[in-house]
């Protein structure tokens, strides 16, 4: 059929859905029904349209005069329905549907309630079912007193069901085939000639044209890369599905703008600059000099950033990585004088310094040495305190096997021994003495005489510096940023172009910083912000996370030290996409960890006035692992996008390709091998619900058989030897006798093909593109 033809006009590909060639880009994954026919349906495809409309065409030659080709019925099928329920009920009950439905929401209507049936009912038909129980309530004065509802309705079901199936007798060329009453449900069943409308719609081009416009503009922001990170394998996932996204919009009829929102200034660059001015040996007289010869630009600024998370993560330094933390010793155990549960323990931590510790844990005795964090300490993401346990003070507190990472028990206060030493200490722990310092991992770049904790401050506050030095515009260090950062925007470009990603406008980070501070200040004075510990920022305590019960927080804007945060950017961006662009939906494809932020920025673009904050929507996402597990550009553990490009063409090359060298040319290879990439890569993607993780895999994403790209590809070019196998012309066309279609594989099959416009604008809707796949 033409939807799949090469030869498309030049409209149609630059507009459509899917671009010529890419059908298998934009998909997730196959319906139970069609996985299980895969290669059955093309077989009878091929024999029963190549066959048959062959046949058809050689017989009307023959005898052009005897042929009486019905004409196509070309009717609204949910309509034809109504109309058919509408006229049983008045002549059955003399009550007129059409009136008892006039003020009722559309959406409640009859005729927005026809759906198709259970899947096991579809399998020869195109087929619609509506409750019979929505008709019985408008009977109900004519229901006898001794039937119940339900049972009513199943009457009214089965009386209407015969007169429906009276009408399609009595008319030789009706539509209908036959009618099943299932309990207060109604299956009717169209004959195959009905559905064979969609081929005369597909014939004439019409049938994937873009929908009419919509007066929506849509933003839909996608991508999103920092530079000087390296775009790996995990980005490509946000970046199939919002290009989907912006075709399966653009389709249904808005007025759609793509763009990126590049990640240009951060504490990343300046970590990634500051490891190189620190402790990169130095080649020659530029950083280009210094990047070595195998790898790319963008890859050693990459590497750059994961050696500089290195040297400021205390976990790589340290067994025990609780900064400020100290051991102490056990002087006294007594039970809590209101919970039997709890003990108050007495404790030295340190020279003359005693601390008391209403604790729960077990399996500790006097003169134990333990984990003691202190007030003022973190423990997770809070901060350690005096609390008063019923009636007793308690002054920090002691640590367990679990909360430790020494062991799985949370409730065994754990005990540091001899036993400790080489594993998780490599000094005699005495009271006061830092858990950091007694578990420094020997010979590291950081100095014996040392204190670890005060060396990662140090180097901490050199990145801080950084920073201020690159948004005072200090010329030296801009310079270098300025260079870097178009090394990473340039391969962006490559990457997108390879990729076929397109984006309409490019924001930058760099350009809505200081506009978002400006913002929250003058929020601040007009009373819609406040104040907490030195921050201003959004209370949000009393909104809850949609579908949850969990509260916003407070999400702050400008911190104690008067700079801004990602939110503070995020209000300035949303600010000129409403303004400037004068949107009216904005919808931002970013991975899920980021929902509490989004939801938090949201809220406050509603609390700062900006009536188009109910129509933003954040699209959330899993993460891309592999199978060792979850990949991080902090700890270096992510396959570049490089790698991958490289993996996939050559295993695409060896498995696909090389037997064709010779009687193709090199480009034709290297554009198919691009193709076939694209589609492995983006249908692996785009195949699975946009809520779940994935799991990276070449070998299975590239095979040519499955629920694959290679696959569709394959499948998509069957098709077309099949089109060129059936050799009508118009006239031979025009008289094709549809009613020949009786096959169960051709009805399923028009029926599929009936359902794709539906499916496209539901994929929209939803958020879900991977329902087109599942369709295809």
């Amino acid at each position: 059929f033409s939807f799949v033809n090469t030869k498309l006009p030049t409209s149609f590909r630059s507009s459509s859905l899917f671009s010529r060639n890419s059908i298998a880009f934009h998909a997730s994954q196959y319906s139970s029904t069609l996985s299980a026919h895969r290669h059955p349906l093309n077989t009878q495809f091929s024999y029963f349209q190549h066959k048959k409309l062959s046949t058809m065409a050689k017989k009307s030659k023959q005898s052009k005069q005897e042929v009486v080709v019905p004409p196509l019925q070309k009717i609204d099928a949910k309509k034809f329905v109504y109309e058919q329920i509408c006229k049983a009920v008045q002549e059955l009950y003399s009550f007129d549907l059409h009136a008892a439905e006039a003020k009722v929401p559309e959406d409640k209507k009859i005729l927005n309630q026809l759906i198709p049936p259970k899947a096991h009912l579809q399998d020869l038909y195109f087929s619609l079912c509506t409750n019979m129980f929505v008709v019985a309530k408008y009977l109900m004065k004519n229901k006898p007193k001794n039937l119940k509802p339900p049972q009513f309705a199943e009457e009214v079901n089965n009386r209407i069901s015969e007169k429906l199936q009276q009408y399609a007798a009595q008319d030789p060329q009706s539509i209908l085939d036959h009618v099943e009453p299932e309990g207060p449900f109604c299956n009717i069943h169209f004959k195959p000639v009905f559905v064979a409308q969609v081929v005369d719609k597909i014939m004439k081009r019409g049938f994937l044209n873009p929908l009419p416009e919509k007066d929506e503009r849509v933003m839909i922001e996608y991508s999103q890369p920092n530079t000087h990170k390296t775009f790996h394998v995990g980005h490509m996932r946000n970046a199939a599905l919002g290009n989907s996204l912006v075709k399966l919009y653009r389709h249904c009829g808005y007025h759609v703008e793509a763009v990126n929102y590049i990640g240009d200034v951060g504490t990343h660059i300046a970590k990634c600059l500051w490891y190189y001015l620190n402790f990169y040996p130095k080649k020659g007289m530029s950083i280009e000099d210094d990047v070595p010869e195998d790898i790319t630009k963008v890859e050693f600024l990459g590497d750059m950033y994961s050696e500089s998370c290195n040297k400021l993560a205390l976990e790589n330094y340290v067994k025990l990585p609780f900064a400020t933390y100290v051991f102490a010793r056990v002087d006294k155990i007594e039970q809590h004088p209101a919970n039997p549960k709890w003990l108050v323990v007495q404790l030295t931590v340190g020279n003359d310094i005693t601390q008391q510790v209403v604790c729960g844990g077990k399996g500790f005795s006097v003169g134990d040495i333990v984990a003691y964090a202190p007030v003022g300490a973190k423990k997770g993401k809070v901060r350690v305190s005096v609390i008063d346990k019923k009636g007793v003070q308690s002054v920090g507190c002691i640590l367990s096997e679990k909360e430790l990472g020494i062991g799985a028990n949370n409730d065994k206060i754990h005990s540091f021994t001899e036993q400790d030493m080489g594993k998780s200490i490599f000094k005699t722990p005495e009271p006061g003495v830092e858990l950091t310092e007694a578990s420094r991992i020997p010979d590291t770049d950081i100095p014996a005489d040392r204190n670890v904790t005060d060396v990662l401050k140090e180097r901490n506050t050199q990145v801080k510096e950084l920073l201020l030095r690159m948004e005072s515009g200090e010329e030296e260090i801009t310079n270098l940023w300025n260079l870097t950062r178009q090394w990473s925007i340039d391969d962006f470009k490559d990457i997108y172009k390879w990729t076929d990603s397109h984006f309409d406008f490019d924001f930058h980070e760099s350009d809505v910083g200081t506009e978002g501070k400006e913002m929250a200040k003058d929020a601040f004075k007009k009373g819609i912000l406040v104040e907490s510990d030195g921050a201003i920022g959004a209370d949000l305590s009393k909104h809850l996370m949609p579908g949850t019960k969990q509260d916003m927080g407070f999400l702050v804007l400008i911190t104690s030290a008067g700079t801004g945060l990602y939110a503070t950017k995020d209000l300035a961006l949303a600010k000129r996409k409403f303004e400037e662009f004068k949107i009216d939906r904005s919808i931002y494809v970013v991975d899920s960890g980021q929902s509490l932020h989004f939801q938090q920025v949201f809220k406050t673009l509603e609390l700062l006035g900006f009536k188009q904050a109910s129509k933003c929507f954040h699209l959330a996402y899993g993460i891309v692992t592999l199978s060792e597990g979850k990949m991080s550009s902090r700890k270096g553990t992510v396959v570049f996008f490089s790698q991958l490009k490289k993996e996939l063409t050559d295993h695409i090359m060896q498995n696909f390709l090389e037997k064709y060298r010779g009687d193709w040319s090199d480009e034709k290879i290297e554009e198919t091998c691009r193709r076939i990439a694209l589609a492995t890569i983006k249908y692996g993607m785009l195949n699975q619900d946009n809520s779940r993780n994935i799991i990276f895999n070449i070998q299975e994403w590239a095979s040519p058989v499955g629920n694959t790209g290679p696959y569709l590809m394959y499948a998509y070019t069957r098709t077309q030897s099949i089109l060129r196998e059936v050799t009508l012309n118009d006239e031979e066309k025009n008289l094709v006798d549809y009613n020949l279609l009786s096959h169960p594989t051709e009805a399923k099959l028009l029926t599929i093909l009936e359902e794709f416009p539906e499916t496209v604008e539901k994929a929209a809707e939803a958020y879900k593109p991977n329902l087109v796949c599942v369709y295809l």
